[in-house]
């Protein structure tokens, strides 16, 4: 066989490895070229930016928002270690307190349920243990005798404390905005009465820091 024969062969077989190298290949360029490109594509145009969240109307402090089963008016919170004392839980050294006022507009008196409010993140704010009794609001103190307001009737408007253990009482800031969510009920065959669960947010109240503490709930002084 001749040298140009040899070189014949070389040449095809240079060649029909490369189209070989390059249908083999083309699947992992396309997809490499995808997970490249794309990405890019859509970072340029926003794809990965937050998502918008709905703006809430601000409601101003002292004002009756229209809840679930009872209208609210929150007005101020504090900061204390002194109020329901030997109730703090397990890491937490204060209580940060969100002064409200509630008037019962059910058929039926009504607990006030903790969903209603949210406050900020990195407050250090402590879930209190499933193990104590009615979790969601035993935390409610009437502020005109610090006992705990367990249920608003029909018609009844009390002045109350809403209760959140923190971790760092230093670290609560001097105002805080309060988110607001409405309820709804629906009856719970499970539990064979009625049931209220959240629906959506409504509002949000931006709220001062007061240094006084209800009297009332003071433990040393009662």
């Amino acid at each position: 066989m001749s040298g140009q024969d040899l070189a014949a062969i070389d040449g095809d077989i240079s060649v029909r490895q490369l189209i070989g190298w390059l249908v083999a290949t083309w699947p992992r360029r396309v997809l490499i070229g995808m997970v490249v490109v794309v990405p890019l594509v859509v970072g340029l145009v926003g794809g990965f930016a937050p998502a918008p969240v709905r703006d809430l109307p601000a409601l101003p402090p002292g004002e009756p928002i229209a809840v679930g089963p009872y209208d609210l008016a929150l007005e101020t919170y504090f900061v204390s270690d002194q109020v329901h004392t030997r109730y703090l839980p397990e890491g937490a050294d204060a209580w940060l307190g969100l002064v409200l006022t509630v008037r019962g507009t059910h058929t039926q008196a009504v607990s006030l349920d903790r969903r209603v409010t949210t406050v900020p993140e990195g407050l250090g704010a402590i879930t209190l243990d499933e193990d104590v009794a009615n979790p969601d609001h035993s935390e409610v103190l009437r502020i005109d005798d610090g006992r705990l307001a367990t249920r608003f009737a029909p018609g009844l408007e009390v002045q109350v404390v809403s209760l959140i253990a923190v971790s760092d009482a230093e670290a609560i800031p001097d105002e805080i905005t309060v988110q607001i969510t409405d309820l709804e009920s629906a009856w719970s065959f499970l539990l064979e009465s009625e049931t209220w669960y959240e629906r959506e947010r409504v509002g949000q109240v931006h709220l001062s820091r007061t240094g006084t503490v209800p009297p009332a709930l003071v433990e040393d002084e009662r």
